[in-house]
């Protein structure tokens, strides 16, 4: 039988392995949502947030990035495009959807722009790697020029009041930080030596409650303390970051992705957390060995979750969730996305803003997620299947008889049985009536009586409505007393 309140196990091994999975874990989990108590939703869409003032903002967008303005200058949103000769620095100044305003068109192509804001100096600075340091405080962008270390990045963060980057002629080695509250000097002296054996270049900086942690293709380090008056530079994982687009900061650690999966560092553990162990053939596939170095990952803090494109050029996406559950404990899970339109992503997290999530994509849209009832004007689809379970202990032989559901829903719901792992629906009921919003407890008889299993994996869609939200999924079933022989009616 099954008897499900609980799915927040999320998704698990897509190629159909189904031995391992608890009995929270889901076989097939699209375009869904987690609940506290242990039920799911439907997923929000998206919209496009461009208007037709800047339908010029055609090639691949390489940067969103939300600027807060300190005292009354207005917040800002920023994108670079990269037009295959140059990249481009636009400004949408109202937060409406117009990039009218161009700050810079001569970076060099094929490099990506990476951002950090500094509230001290109220400005955002920005490097790729090729074009110098520049500093943009919410009207103008102007060059950084700087004394002692010439450097461009292209990695950035903001830690301890420093600036900290890279320079691209040392990228397998060094990081740099500048003096106290001055972007203009970054002395020799101030340097991180990262080199090591291994080899790989730099990959992410990002300051983590007291540490500075450096991603390298092949390992992490990082250094404690102040660089002037004595700190601690240590590796202390062999677990790098193979794509420079997926750090994320997060206020569990930095999410990233490794070369087998997507992980969790706190700048401690050697091992950290591999939060993709559930759906590692995603990333070490039987039948490729793909490695994802262009993968986009961005913390989304409205929703509590982490999401990635492994292949920007492509629309499928996961989301991993961090769940407080009514238990009191933490745990990740993970969901499938049908459309994640994600080469650069920015989320909008100050007060000031609604936690709003952007995308860009290869194609010059911005995208806002997690808002209308469609994926721009396409219907949403849920899915989900339960792992498989056994009709009885010792592996009898049965059928499903009935299916219930208790939902609150405004539609219906088609759920199929599926026999001893079957990847086809035996056959589909439906549960449910149209109308309002309400919470429906439904039960449907199956109206095919002959096919059976061993075991029973239910697959559940609901289309059309973001609001579904599913509590119990159950059968009553109907077992034979021998597993010797298949099913037969007298």
């Amino acid at each position: 039988m099954v008897d499900l309140k609980d799915f927040t196990g999320g998704l698990f091994d897509p190629e159909g392995v189904n031995f391992a999975v608890p009995p929270n874990g889901l076989l097939t989990a699209d375009n869904l949502e987690f609940l506290r108590s242990g039920g799911i939703r439907g997923r929000r869409g998206f919209t496009s947030y461009i208007t037709s003032a800047t339908a010029g903002l055609t090639n691949p967008i390489i940067l969103l990035w939300r600027h807060y303005a300190n005292g009354t200058a207005a917040n800002s949103f920023l994108a670079a495009r990269d037009n295959s000769t140059t990249v481009s620095l636009l400004r949408d100044g109202t937060g409406t959807g117009g990039f009218s305003t161009t700050l810079i068109t001569s970076w060099t192509t094929a490099q990506r722009v990476y951002p950090a804001f500094w509230p001290q100096r109220n400005s955002t600075f920005l490097v790729n790697g090729s074009n110098g340091l520049y500093r943009y405080d919410g009207t103008n962008l102007n060059t950084v020029t700087n004394a002692a270390v010439n450097v461009n990045g292209p990695f950035i963060t903001v830690w301890k009041s420093r600036l900290w980057t890279s320079l691209s002629t040392e990228l397998d080695r060094s990081i740099y930080g500048s003096n106290v509250n001055d972007e203009t000097n970054f002395p020799a002296g101030n340097q991180l030596n990262v080199s090591d054996p291994q080899g790989g270049n730099i990959s992410g900086l990002v300051g983590f409650s007291d540490a500075l942690i450096i991603l390298k293709e092949t390992n992490l380090w990082r250094f404690i303390g102040d660089i002037q008056f004595g700190g601690q530079l240590t590796r202390y994982s062999d677990q790098g970051c193979i794509a420079n687009q997926s750090p994320a900061l997060t206020p569990y650690g930095v999410i990233y992705l490794a070369r087998d999966g997507v992980r969790l560092t706190d700048g401690l553990d050697p091992e950290g957390v591999e939060l993709s162990a559930p759906i590692r053939p995603l990333f070490v596939s039987r039948s490729s060995q793909a490695v994802y170095t262009t993968a986009v990952g961005k913390w989304h803090a409205r929703k509590n979750a982490y999401y990635i494109n492994l292949l920007p050029s492509a629309t499928v996406g996961y989301v991993c969730t961090a769940l407080h559950t009514v238990q009191g404990t933490l745990q990740f899970a993970w969901t499938r996305h049908d459309s994640l339109f994600m080469n650069a992503a920015a989320s909008w997290d100050s007060e000031a803003d609604a936690g709003q999530l952007y995308t860009g994509d290869n194609n010059g849209m911005v995208w806002e997620y997690d808002t209308g009832t469609t994926d721009n004007a396409t219907a949403i689809t849920t899915r989900l299947q339960t792992v498989s379970v056994p009709f009885s202990p010792d592996l009898k032989v049965g059928r499903a008889a009935y299916v219930r559901a208790l939902v609150r829903s405004e539609g219906t719901l088609s759920v199929g049985q599926r026999y001893d792992n079957a990847t086809a629906n035996d056959t589909s009921i439906t549960l449910g009536t149209t109308g309002a919003i309400r919470v429906q407890d439904v039960r449907g008889v199956v109206s095919n009586q002959s096919n059976h299993g061993q075991f029973l994996s239910l697959y559940l869609t609901a289309s059309g409505s973001y609001d579904f939200e599913l509590h119990v999924l159950s059968t009553e079933d109907s077992i034979k007393p021998s597993s010797r022989r298949v099913w037969r009616h007298d």
